[in-house]
This record gives C-alpha cells, structure tokens and sequence, in this order.
C-alpha cells in the first residue's frame, strides 16, 4: 500500500504566496491612511479601519484632502522594489 502522504503530496499543487496590500484608515483622523499587509499596518501602528479603496489609490489627493502615513509610505515603495 502506498504512503497516504506521497498520493496527496503529487496531486497538491504549492499555491505561491501572494502579498495583498490593502489601504486602512487611521481612526486618529479622518482621511489619514495607512497600507496594511494580513491586517497589519506596515507602520506597526495598532487601529486602523478597513476601506474599499484599491492600493492604485495610495497617494493621490481629491477635494477631501487625505493625507498618507509617511512610515507606510516608504516600506512600502522599498518593498516594491525587491
């Protein structure tokens, strides 16, 4: 009989992890957004709420006037460039 584990192991594709960047609000502040990876604000800062915005959004201005963490913005972009 073969191994149970070898049978699973052949058919089991290894599905690549993929980082999701989402952007989260500050509850310090209206409009004051952080990104955050698994939940996590790269800044390390402890709440924040879930948006629908898409990451394409980081950094552009609108009527509203948001502003970005600066920390998340550059762990961010240096994690962009690996």
């Amino acid at each position: 009989m073969k191994n149970i584990f070898k049978i699973f192991r052949k058919k089991v594709k290894e599905v690549p992890y993929k980082k999701e960047y989402r952007i989260r609000e500050s509850i310090h502040g209206n409009f004051y957004y952080h990104i955050s990876l698994d939940n996590k604000p790269l800044c390390g800062k402890d709440i924040t709420l879930y948006t629908g915005i898409p990451i394409s959004f980081w950094g552009k201005q609108t009527h509203l006037g948001e502003t970005y963490c600066e920390e998340c913005d550059k762990i961010y972009k240096k994690d962009r460039e690996l």
